[in-house]
This record gives C-alpha cells, sequence and structure tokens, in this order.
C-alpha cells in the first residue's frame, strides 16, 4: 500500500511539472499606448495596439500592466510600479505605440500632454527610453524594448509630426540612438522603423508593425531571433519598402514567446487523427492528462484495426499466392500428363528443373517416373503440413495469451485513470473555463479580421471585374473593326476581278472605311493595269507569230482578239492583203500583155522575154513564157545570159554593183554606167559583149567605183552594214506586190534611158528594202492609293502599206523582182 502511495505521489508531481512547464518563468510586461495627443496630431492605432499586444502577452504567460494615454505627470509613476514587477523577473518587456522622436542620438517617447518648444528642456516634458531601461534593469533574465513610433527629429523645418511633415525636414547626421550593446547580455531592442524615418499608423485596426508582430507572437515554437527576422521582412514588405524595421540584440541561448501547446491544444489537433504515433506521443508527454484515456482507447481501437487490417491483408495475400500457385501447378500437372503419355523422359525431368511450382510438378513427374517416389513424396508432403499446421497453431494460442494479457492490463490502468481523472477534473474546470472566454475573444478577433480581409477582397475582385469586362468590349469593338476591314478588303479583290474593275474599285475607294485598305485599292488599280498590259503584250506576240500572208489566220485572230491597238492593226494587215490579191491580180494582165507584146518582137524582145519569165509573180504566165521562147531565133554573141552573168560578177569585183544574184540586164546595165562614169569613159552603149568583158577582167580585184552606203546605214570592211542592229527580227517574206519607187530613180518606162544603145531594155525600179520596227518595252507605273486616270493601253502599230494605183497604163509593164517584205507589228504598250 505504500508503495502505491509514494507511486501516486510521484506521478503528482510529474503531472504539474509537465502540464505547466511555463509556470515556473516570471514574465513582467509594460504597455504603453498614446493616441489621443493635445498639441500634436491624434493617432489611430495605437490604443488598439497596446490592447491587443497586452491581450497576446497575457495569453503567453505575462503578467501584463497596461498605461494608454499616459501623460507627463503619469511617467513616475507608472515607471514606479513596473520597477517592483520586473525586479527579479525572468523576462521583462516594455511596448510603446504612440509619437516619438530621436534627436542629437537620444530617443525619446512623448506624452499625450507634452509639447516640443525647445531642445534643451526635451528630457523633462518627454521620456526618455535610456529611463525604461533603468527600469527593466532589475530583471535577471531577458530584457525587451518593442517601439512602434517614429525616429525623425522634426526639431528644425517642422510644424508638427505628422509623417508628411517628418519627411521633408532636414535629416542631421547621428549616431544611433540604442547601440547592439546598449541593454548589456540578455538585451533585444526592436525599432519599428529605421532611424531618422518614420512609422506608418496604418489603415486598419493595428498599425503594420504591431499587426506582423501580434501574428508570429501567437506562432508557437518560434525563436526569438526568427521572429524579428520574420516582422522585419514582412513589414517591410507590406509597406512597399516604405518601413524598415530596426532589431538589436545581444543575448545568449534562445527563447521562446510560446514555447509548446498545452495538452487540450494538441488533444484538440490530433483527437480525429488514425495515426497511433500522435497518441503514443500524447500519452508520453501529458500522461495524467485528463484526456489520457481517451487517449488510450483511441490508440487501442488503432492498434486493433490496424492489426485486423495487416491480418486481413496477410490472409488476402495468401489466398491470392495460393491461387496463383494452384493454377500454375494445374497447368504443370496437364503437362507431367501429356509428357507422361507420350513418353517423353527427358523432357519430364527438365520439367521438374524449371517448374514454377516445384513440389506438385516435382511430385507428377516423379509419380510419372516412379510410384514408389510418388507416394515418398505424398507422404512427405503431408508431414510438412501436418508441422505447418500445428505451428500456425500453436502461434495463434500465443497470440490469444498475449491480448488477454494487455486487454487486462489496459482495463487496470484505465481504472486508475479514470480515478486521477475525477480527481482532476475539479481543478481544471477553472483553467478550463479563462481558457474557453480567452479563446472565444481570440475567436471573435479573428473573425473581425477574415470579415474586413473578405470586403477588401471583394472590392478588390469588383474592380478587376470591371476592368476586365473593358478590356472585353475593347477587344470585341476591335474584333469588329477587323471583320468589317477584312469583308471590306474582299469586295475590293472581288471588285478587281470583275466586270469593269475600275469603276468598282473607284467606287469602294470613295466609300472606303479602313484607311488600311486604301494600299489594297492601289494595288488591285496596278493589277488591273498591268493585266491590261500583259493581254495586250501577249496579243502583240501572238500576232507577231501569224504568218502576215495567212488571211485567214489574220481573220480568225481579229474575230478574238481584245487589245484595240493590236485588233486594229489586225485588220489593217487583213486589208492591206485584199489589196495585195487585187493588185497581183492587176499585175498578172499586165505581164499577159507584156508577154503578148514581146512575142510579137521576136528576138530583139527575147533578153526581156526571158527576164518576165524569171520574174513575174503570176503563177500562169511562166509556162506561157518558156513556149515563147522555144519559138524564137537565137540572139547574136551579146547580152547573153552568160555574159550578163559574167559581167555582173566582174562589176561586183570592182565595186559597180551592190546587189547579188541572178539580175536583170537593166541592172547590170546600171552598174556598167557607173563603172564607166568612174573610169571617164563615154561608152557607144551598156550591151554586154566579149570586149567589155575583157575590159573588165583587165581591171582586176581592185574597187573601181566609190562605196555608197544609206542614211542608216555605214561602211565596215568594205560593205555596207546597219547603223545598229534591230531590236525585232525582220518578218518573213510575204506575197509579191508592185514595188514602191526608191527615191532618186527614174519611173518605169518603155523607152530605155538616153544614153542607152539601141535596142537596150529600160532599167527595172530597185523595190524598197522595209526597215524592222522597234519595240517599245512597257514602263509600269507604281500602284497609286487613288484611281489613277491612265488611259488604255495603246499600241503603235504600223500602217498597212497601200499600194498605188496606175492612173494610165504603161509603155512597159513594171516587172517586181521579189515581193515587199512583210513588216512585224511595232506594238508600243501604254502606261
Amino acid at each position: 500500500m505504500l508503495q502505491w502511495v509514494l507511486l501516486l505521489c510521484t506521478l503528482w508531481v510529474l503531472m504539474i511539472a509537465d502540464a505547466s512547464p511555463a509556470r515556473a518563468e516570471r514574465r513582467v510586461a509594460l504597455v504603453i499606448g498614446n493616441a489621443s495627443y493635445n498639441g500634436m496630431p491624434a493617432l489611430q492605432n495605437p490604443r488598439n495596439d497596446a490592447n491587443d499586444v497586452a491581450a497576446a502577452l497575457r495569453d503567453l504567460g505575462f503578467e501584463v500592466m497596461v498605461s494608454t494615454d499616459m501623460k507627463r505627470a503619469d511617467v513616475r509613476d507608472v515607471l514606479a510600479k513596473f520597477s517592483s514587477m520586473a525586479s527579479g523577473a525572468d523576462t521583462a518587456l516594455v511596448y510603446y505605440a504612440g509619437h516619438a522622436l530621436e534627436v542629437r542620438g537620444q530617443y525619446y517617447l512623448v506624452p499625450v500632454d507634452a509639447t516640443i518648444e525647445a531642445g534643451s528642456n526635451l528630457r523633462y516634458v518627454m521620456m526618455p527610453v535610456a529611463d525604461l531601461r533603468d527600469v527593466i534593469s532589475g530583471a535577471k533574465g531577458l530584457r525587451v524594448m518593442i517601439f512602434d513610433a517614429c525616429r525623425n527629429d522634426p526639431m528644425e523645418g517642422a510644424a508638427n509630426l505628422t509623417p508628411e511633415a517628418a519627411r521633408a525636414a532636414r535629416r542631421e547626421e547621428v549616431q544611433k540612438a540604442l547601440a547592439g550593446a546598449e541593454g548589456g547580455k540578455g538585451m533585444v531592442v526592436a525599432y519599428a522603423t529605421a532611424p531618422f524615418d518614420v512609422a506608418e499608423d496604418g489603415k486598419a485596426r493595428n498599425s503594420p508593425f504591431t499587426a506582423t508582430l501580434l501574428k508570429w507572437l501567437k506562432e508557437p515554437g518560434v525563436e526569438i531571433r526568427s521572429l524579428f527576422r520574420k516582422v522585419s521582412s514582412e513589414v517591410y514588405a507590406d509597406t512597399g519598402g516604405r518601413q524598415m524595421p530596426e532589431i538589436t540584440l545581444a543575448m545568449q541561448g534562445d527563447y521562446f514567446f510560446n514555447g509548446s501547446e498545452s495538452h487540450d491544444a494538441v488533444w484538440l489537433r490530433i483527437r480525429h487523427s488514425s495515426d497511433p504515433a500522435d497518441f503514443r506521443d500524447f500519452l508520453a508527454r501529458y500522461p495524467l492528462s485528463v484526456h489520457a484515456p481517451s487517449a488510450s482507447r483511441r490508440l487501442d481501437m488503432l492498434e486493433r484495426s490496424r492489426r485486423e487490417a495487416q491480418r486481413r491483408a496477410r490472409e488476402e495475400q495468401e489466398m491470392r499466392e495460393a491461387e496463383r500457385r494452384r493454377a500454375l501447378c494445374a497447368h504443370e500437372a496437364a503437362e507431367v500428363d501429356s509428357l507422361r503419355q507420350a513418353g517423353r523422359r527427358e523432357d519430364l525431368l527438365r520439367l521438374k528443373a524449371a517448374a514454377a511450382c516445384p513440389k506438385d510438378t516435382a511430385a507428377r513427374v516423379d509419380a510419372a517416373l516412379a510410384a514408389l517416389a510418388a507416394q515418398e513424396a505424398k507422404r512427405a508432403r503431408e508431414a510438412q503440413e501436418a508441422q505447418a499446421a500445428a505451428q500456425a497453431a500453436a502461434q495463434a494460442a500465443q497470440e490469444a495469451e498475449q491480448r488477454r494479457r494487455r486487454e487486462e492490463a489496459e482495463v487496470a490502468r484505465r481504472a486508475e485513470l479514470d480515478r486521477l481523472r475525477l480527481e482532476k477534473e475539479a481543478q481544471a474546470q477553472a483553467l478550463a473555463q479563462r481558457q474557453r472566454d480567452e479563446a472565444e475573444a481570440a475567436r471573435k478577433a479573428e473573425l473581425e479580421r477574415k470579415r474586413l480581409e473578405q470586403e477588401a477582397e471583394l472590392r478588390r475582385q469588383k474592380e478587376a471585374a470591371d476592368l476586365d469586362r473593358q478590356r472585353q468590349e475593347k477587344e470585341a469593338a476591335e474584333r469588329q473593326r477587323r471583320a468589317a476591314c477584312e469583308l471590306e478588303a474582299g469586295r475590293i479583290t472581288a471588285a478587281a476581278s470583275g466586270a469593269a474593275p475600275k469603276d468598282a474599285l473607284s467606287a469602294l475607294l470613295k466609300g472606303l472605311t479602313c484607311p488600311e485598305n486604301a494600299a489594297l485599292v492601289a494595288k488591285a488599280y496596278a493589277t488591273v493595269d498591268e493585266a491590261a498590259r500583259a493581254a495586250c503584250a501577249r496579243e502583240a506576240d501572238q500576232y507577231a507569230r501569224i504568218d502576215r500572208a495567212d488571211a485567214a489566220a489574220l481573220s480568225a485572230f481579229a474575230g478574238r482578239v481584245q487589245c484595240p491597238e493590236v485588233a486594229v492593226a489586225v485588220r489593217a494587215q487583213v486589208q492591206h492583203l485584199q489589196a495585195e490579191r487585187e493588185l497581183a491580180a492587176q499585175a498578172c494582165a499586165r505581164d499577159m500583155q507584156e508577154m503578148d507584146r514581146l512575142r510579137r518582137l521576136g528576138s530583139e524582145g527575147r533578153d526581156q522575154l526571158e527576164r518576165l519569165g524569171t520574174v513575174s509573180t503570176c503563177p500562169t504566165i511562166k509556162p506561157q513564157v518558156v513556149a515563147a521562147l522555144g519559138a524564137l531565133t537565137p540572139l547574136p554573141q551579146q547580152n547573153t545570159r552568160e555574159q550578163v552573168r559574167r559581167g555582173a560578177a566582174a562589176l561586183r569585183r570592182v565595186g559597180c554593183l551592190a546587189e547579188v544574184g541572178d539580175l536583170p540586164i537593166e541592172a547590170v546595165r546600171k552598174g556598167l554606167a557607173r563603172y564607166f562614169a568612174a573610169r571617164r569613159v563615154e561608152p557607144a552603149s551598156l550591151d554586154i559583149g566579149d570586149d567589155v568583158l575583157r575590159r573588165l577582167d583587165l581591171e582586176g580585184d581592185q574597187r573601181v567605183c566609190p562605196l555608197t552606203c544609206a542614211d542608216d546605214e555605214v561602211e565596215r570592211d568594205g560593205s555596207c552594214v546597219p547603223a545598229r542592229p534591230s531590236a525585232v527580227p525582220p518578218p518573213p517574206a510575204g506575197p509579191a506586190a508592185k514595188p514602191a519607187t526608191a527615191p532618186g530613180d527614174a519611173p518605169p518606162s518603155d523607152a530605155p534611158p538616153s544614153d542607152a544603145p539601141p535596142g537596150a531594155k529600160p532599167p527595172q525600179a530597185k523595190p524598197p528594202e522595209a526597215k524592222p520596227a522597234e519595240a517599245k518595252p512597257p514602263q509600269a507605273k507604281p500602284p497609286q492609293a487613288k484611281p489613277p486616270q491612265a488611259r488604255p493601253p495603246q499600241a503603235r502599230l504600223p500602217q498597212a502599206e497601200t499600194p498605188r494605183q496606175e492612173l494610165a497604163p504603161r509603155p512597159a509593164p513594171p516587172v517586181a523582182s521579189s515581193a515587199p517584205p512583210k513588216r512585224a507589228p511595232n506594238i508600243i504598250l501604254g502606261n
């Protein structure tokens, strides 16, 4: 019995020591809040700050002395009372919220009835911080001073202590009022702002500094150094860098305002936990707590549930494993039977060595190999199973005995705990009631804070929603404008590709709504003009590839041509071909008349008859000329074809005849006349005989006649060449036409020239040479924003030559030496 009494006494002492670990430490605090100033601007938050800090310190076990709106007459009395409280205390703390100033390195707290007159009497009208330091110097442990006040000097250039005026005041070069070791060993000094700066009062219930301090004072397990570091960084962030607290610490070891939780708080936190470790830890820390029986029951229930869950999981795993093994064994058994029936002994041995179900498969393999081995394997397996069952039964009995013993011990322990709980309930009722009251007050304060935060959040969300709605309206308007611009751009593109594009583009340009589409209209104008020019160029190129003598092709092309200039040129060429056909018919009639006349002359008209058969383009006259020549008598040996050919070659050699090919005698006689003129000889006639040929052969290869070139030709290497290359190749030869009379040549006549001998033929006029026209490349204009007043594409085409009509029949009909060349159209596209 005595042993039980001693045990109970020991447990009671341990319970008291564990349940109230902080009561052995004596903490005192002086909290001052000055708000209602007389000669200075009143402050909103210091009274709230002081009351909230005092409540928080009381919750942490401090004996708190509160003084609000302290006057000068109250300073000494307050300091004297707190000095008695702080004497011998383990922790002494001073908190001040209100006006303060720092002058020449000294920090002063301002009573509510103080006035600032001169720097010399500040010590007597203010409360120096040095006095507070002396008051708490009697504490044997840590000393803490916290000042939520300004640190500027308003003595010069400032009329009062408002933050706006303090920022404008001149800042002097002074040392810090309190150095890092000001309080000596075990001293912490915290200022709400940096030296020579102001501390914001804030618009909420508490100032930014005090609100953050209260937050971290309530947080359990935060060491004092970490606490003030967190307060400093959060205040700096919350004020946008305008306020930077200054913390000075001179202490050893760690210090916690809120070192640990009470057993009630711990129980409220873990009572619904499903982790047995939480309840083991609670019972180890608070074995005599009123919640210990509940924790024990909860732990026992969780342990039973855990064991039951483990047992069920184990049984389910064993069942799954057994099922899997049964399936494997059945498969291997079927394979053993199959191999046994097939008599494959080696496969049976390999299956036995690699079996996934070694016992069953080995037994089946052994049974297939020998019945005796199968029986022995079966007996061994049954013995092993019996032994395993016995072991399982013994283990189950052992576990049942252990559970019975634990339950008996638990019943005894619960009975003892119930007895202790009844003894403790009376003592804990008062404490629980006070804690509930304090918790309720804290809860209401927290609800008020959350309500204010929710109102602020609702305002912020409404502002954000308004901004988002305005942004969406702007974006919708911009999308509508872009859609209208895209629709207008589509109409511009459609107008450019439709009928009468320029009229449509002009109408769209007048009603244009999107300025950026002006460039698109200009581009469309340029595209329409370029398409017109390209179409004219293509049709001009097609026209250039058509044979000018192919009237059918020209007529078909004229029916589908679109470019006006090319259409004019094609129609002119068709009319020209019609005129040429009419002239060719007239020339054929004249050649027939000439042939009849020469045939009547007999031998005298033989040369002219031969020439007529050579140069006539009339297809029906040549056979008749051949027949007429066969009926004529031979000519004397003068002006024969061979003599004319040799004479032409000799005249070319001496430079008096430029034409090449088989020339008529008239052309050769012209060259012979030039030769005699160059040698200043008056010939008796211009007939070509053997004596003339001998004279020409004696001249050798030297040039006798000077070289004469046309205006558009130059002399080069003894011959005339064009002055510049033609831009367009010469067109192919067309049908025969009457040659035009060259300038300076005599008109054709029946009679020979005056200096020709009797019987000479009249000279034939040389056909004119057509000059190729040069094509001018198109010049494209850049696109304009306004509709350009451009003429439709122009094409300058050559006018078809109209053959001259003979007014009266000539004595000698003209004989064309070659068909006049066709001219390529000279098409110049307009801009």
